[in-house]
């Protein structure tokens, strides 16, 4: 498992995580063929829409792209593309292959520790202790004035402390494409899960003290702008059907949290070892502890590993 602790300039953030990380971001380049896949004027056309529109919401962000790309010594451009494949996939049948992705996030309101949430990854082989995580819903909402979406979730721990001003902010900057569904926590125990798409926000409140989300709208302002496959809806339904039940059974602690990412129940498994979507790590945060705990593969295969920040618990 790899983690890099950074501190300066936005910038040198970015340089440091890319001297470190270069064969990581290597990586991930080649498995998705960039720049070559991703060198038309449509492509260019997109990055340099994404590139304006960062720097009107969010310019220090682009600054540590700057020093991704100078730490690692990779260009600009094919950093950038990195960091915005949900837009660029807007420009081609790249998309199909962008779709296939799942995640699975729930949360709890009522724990011993305070707010939990958990996550499981699937589809690869401040003060407020603000946490989020995010589910990737397909849906061909398109803004040409937002920004990446998962730059979203950046700004919000950088800049709110607390899930109302998140909301705020997710409300005041718009995404230009990349709907999720996102679980955000608190350490003053607020929870909420989030169904954003490009011009709307609904959301959905704690029952019994747990939310959950899957690859899917679940709400009825949004339930018919999912655009997935028929065989990753019903996969993230059955996911989602299947959290209702768990998060009534289980004890609402830390270990009920990773019996919950570890369960194999079918359909519906949240650990995931199907071709379609496996699961390939997990993590639970912990908002009032300020503290992850994180897996290097499959929950049911690996030991939860404690990584802390670099602060006092409330």
């Amino acid at each position: 498992m790899e983690y890099v602790k950074a501190e300066g300039s936005h910038y040198e953030i970015g340089r440091l995580c890319g001297e470190a990380l270069v064969e990581t971001i290597k990586r991930c380049m080649a498995a998705r063929n960039i720049p070559d896949s991703y060198s038309t004027a449509a492509h260019d056309e997109i990055r340099a829409k994404v590139e304006a529109n960062v720097r009107r919401e969010a310019p220090e962000l682009l600054e540590e792209l700057q020093g991704v790309a100078d730490g690692s010594e990779i260009p600009y451009d094919d950093i950038l593309t990195l960091n915005c494949l949900s837009q660029m996939s807007e420009t081609d049948s790249v998309v199909s292959r962008l779709r296939e992705r799942g995640c699975t996030g729930v949360g709890f309101c009522d724990a011993p520790e305070g707010v939990l949430i958990g996550k499981n990854n699937d589809g690869g082989s401040e003060d407020a202790g603000l946490c989020c995580n995010g589910s990737s819903v397909s849906s061909d909402g398109f803004n040409a004035d937002g920004i990446p979406s998962q730059m979203i979730t950046r700004l919000m721990l950088e800049r709110c402390a607390n899930v109302p001003e998140a909301l705020a902010l997710m409300r005041e900057v718009p995404i230009m494409s990349g709907a999720a569904a996102l679980t955000l926590g608190d350490g003053q125990g607020n929870l909420i899960a989030v169904e954003q798409d490009v011009d709307r926000q609904a959301l959905r409140h704690p029952e019994q003290g747990a939310v959950f989300t899957t690859n899917f709208f679940a709400t009825p302002e949004l339930a018919d702008r999912c655009t997935a496959e028929p065989k990753y809806i019903e996969n993230a339904r059955d996911r989602f059907e299947n959290l209702k039940r768990l998060t009534r059974q289980v004890e609402h602690t830390i270990e009920g949290m990773k019996q919950i990412l570890r369960d194999h129940t079918e359909p519906g498994g949240i650990c995931q070892h199907t071709p379609l979507l496996p699961t390939y790590n997990s993590f639970i945060m912990l908002a009032r502890e300020r503290a992850m705990l994180i897996t290097d593969g499959r929950p049911c295969e690996k030991e939860y590993q404690r990584l802390e920040l670099d602060a006092p618990p409330m």
